[in-house]
């Protein structure tokens, strides 16, 4: 027996003899402060830049209402709940937040505030958000904070304005201003709120420093205010606390100015200065402009008490929210009005895509999927796929997104959208495609490798990032979990375990030669025309080895409807690839091992979903589990079929 296999075979059966009642189960402890806190500065992330470890303990030593969440005795998680709010959650390493935890959370919070018709969840850390919102919390609000350095800047008042120091007799001109600029947005607020939020500004920022980097600034012409700074001083360092430009006059440099003017005059005083800003902002283009960085957003959540989570009542406010969405992007894109209800339509297995008809046209919407979202590169990965599809489409049949004021990338609220024109052409399943379909595809490969994206500026990765996945951890939460796929990954563990390190090392020994390709061009990302193709979904587009890329491109077209790879289709394909490109030099078996690292990432994302992980919603949970069984025998499949691979590759001189 192979070394390992022996201690989860028993941990397994172990498992399946207990009742599901008999599994530790999660407990609330209150925490002792003292301890909490240093847990609290180590692994709770410093969104918010506070200035050191010790200053994060010390806030938090004081603090009431703050417990663990524990199982068998061992700490899982930490949060504060007081009333009918969760706050502040965050996870002990090694554990992974999971669906289990954030129901045993509300299930408490119901139980301690029967008099409240609703539960908060405050600060809650994208990495988190997923999982809350698929129980039925919805956002009320995100927010970031950012920082950058402070420093000279050169930046005089635009053509026409002029800056006015700010004193505590500015209160009702600051004050019109809020409430001017933030109406109808993200930050709006109520009279009360922008005189009280203002009159504590004046109260509490007395230092000449703070006020002489505040400013007004005034309309040449008419000497009428026009936009506002306010910087304070929180936890030791400043903040702006409101900067805000009158409608009329946005878009002349004026926000740009007034906070160049602050990080200039803050300079020999203070390091850095930081801000908020709510997503969906306008103003965070600029900031990002002006080389502030992001800590990380945060989000306030409400689930209302008499909301039904599971079932009808929840998928019908889904819909309705859904179809106000698409009224708004309409809106937002000047596409015109809706004409019916948006059709869901399949798309793939990451997000949502609909068929929307307005009074201009049809059009194919794909409603990003928000978890995805979330990742800290996830917003630049898709601008530049959509840049180089767009560059790809000069030379190859591609369908990029449409472009609104410059952007494919449009965002609304807190979720992504790309829109496409309608096509009725359709992509073919496996049953339907030829020798004819497979030589073309392999053609339109070897052009879109020899296509020159330098002109797009996107550097060349330096290496490959993967590392070794730990399946160990994923088999032992689909056992508490009760996961239908668990018997089929531990017969596998050992495989992927070989597996995972082969092909690692085999990219790693590929990573020095690299080229801008689609990324993801099987089948179901190709609609047809006849034999005339068009390539579609772009967002895995991107650098990768070009051997690899025609090896992975060629098995997902020469698989049949059960997964078996046809020596004839894949043939074709490597033969319409060779004719296009030359002969090519590579060492197939390194290649061919390369090959299942796609593979064992889908499977990796498959389980994050299966297991709540990473996941939106009950459908997009099923499809996780779906997939893992799928993925599972199309990596063992794959690996079978590795040496006649590497014979047909022979047999073809590359």
């Amino acid at each position: 027996m192979i070394q390992g296999m022996c201690s989860w075979s028993s941990f397994y059966k172990l498992i399946l003899k207990r009742g599901r009642g008999q599994l530790p189960s999660l407990e609330l402890v209150q925490a002792d402060p003292r301890i909490y806190s240093k847990y609290f500065a180590t692994y709770r992330p410093n969104i918010w830049f506070r200035p050191s470890w010790t200053s994060i303990q010390n806030m938090m030593e004081t603090a009431s209402d703050v417990y663990w969440i524990t199982q068998n005795g061992e700490r899982l998680a930490g949060v504060t709940l007081l009333d009918n709010t969760i706050g502040s959650f965050f996870m002990v390493p090694p554990h992974k937040f999971t669906r289990e935890i954030a129901e045993f959370l509300q299930e408490k919070v119901l139980r301690t505030a029967a008099d409240h018709h609703s539960i908060h969840a405050d600060n809650v850390l994208s990495e988190h958000l997923g999982i809350f919102k698929a129980m039925g919390f919805q956002e009320t609000v995100t927010r970031s904070c950012m920082i950058r350095p402070t420093e000279k800047l050169l930046s005089s008042a635009p053509k026409g304005f002029c800056p006015a120091p700010i004193t505590a007799e500015s209160l009702r001109i600051v004050v019109s201003i809020l409430q001017e600029a933030y109406r109808s947005g993200t930050d709006e607020r109520n009279l009360d709120t922008y005189v009280q939020d203002t009159e504590y500004f004046f109260e509490n920022n007395q230092e000449p420093h703070l006020l002489s980097a505040s400013s007004v600034i005034l309309d040449a012409d008419s000497h009428e205010p026009v936009g506002v700074c306010l910087v304070s001083l929180w936890e030791g360092l400043p903040l702006i606390y409101e900067v805000a430009v009158l409608p009329a006059y946005r878009g002349r440099g004026l926000g740009k100015h007034m906070i160049c003017r602050a990080i200039s005059h803050l300079e020999p005083f203070y390091p850095v200065i930081r801000l908020f800003v709510s997503s969906g902002n306008p103003a965070e283009k600029l900031y990002d402009n002006l080389g502030f960085l992001s800590g990380g957003s945060y989000s306030t959540l409400v689930l209302k008490k008499n909301q039904t989570i599971h079932g009808r009542s929840c998928a019908s406010m889904h819909e309705k929210s859904s179809i106000s969405e698409f009224h708004k992007l309409c809106r937002a894109m000047k596409l015109g009005e809706l004409q019916s209800a948006p059709v869901p339509v399949t798309g793939g297995l990451l997000h949502k895509m609909y068929a929307m008809e307005t009074a201009t046209g049809k059009y194919a919407v794909k409603a990003l999927n928000p978890q995805i979202m979330t990742r800290p590169a996830a917003v630049n990965n898709y601008i530049m796929s959509e840049l180089i599809a767009n560059y790809a489409a000069k030379f190859i049949p591609a369908l990029p997104a449409k472009k609104f004021d410059g952007e494919s990338l449009q965002r609304l609220e807190d979720r992504y959208y790309l829109v496409f024109d309608w096509t009725s052409e359709n992509s073919l399943k496996h049953g339907e495609i030829d020798t004819t379909h497979c030589e073309k595809m392999g053609d339109i490969l070897a052009k879109l490798h020899w296509i020159d994206f330098s002109v797009l500026g996107i550097e060349t990765p330096l290496f490959s990032n993967s590392a070794l996945t730990d399946w160990g951890f994923y088999l032992e939460k689909g056992l508490e979990n009760r996961a239908e796929w668990t018997g089929q990954l531990l017969e596998s563990m050992e495989h992927l375990r070989r597996w995972n390190a082969a092909a690692i090392e085999s990219v790693n020994g590929l990573s020095s030669e690299w080229v801008i390709t689609h990324g993801d061009l099987d089948p179901k990302n190709v609609l047809w025309s006849g034999h005339e193709p068009i390539l579609i979904d772009w967002e895995s587009a991107g650098y990768k080895n070009p051997s690899l890329d025609l090896l992975e491109t060629a098995v997902y077209w020469s698989e049949n409807e059960t997964g078996e790879i046809q020596k004839e289709k894949f043939s074709a394909f490597i033969q319409g690839y060779k004719t296009a490109q030359g002969r090519i030099s590579s060492d197939w078996r390194l290649i061919l091992a390369g090959g299942l690292l796609s593979k064992l990432e889908w499977l990796e994302y498959s389980l994050k979903r299966s297991l709540w992980i990473e996941c939106t919603d009950e459908e997009e949970q099923k499809t996780g589990t779906e997939q893992v069984s799928i993925t599972l025998g199309a990596i063992k499949h794959y690996a079978e079929s590795i040496p006649k691979m590497e014979e047909w590759l022979e047999l073809q001189k590359l």
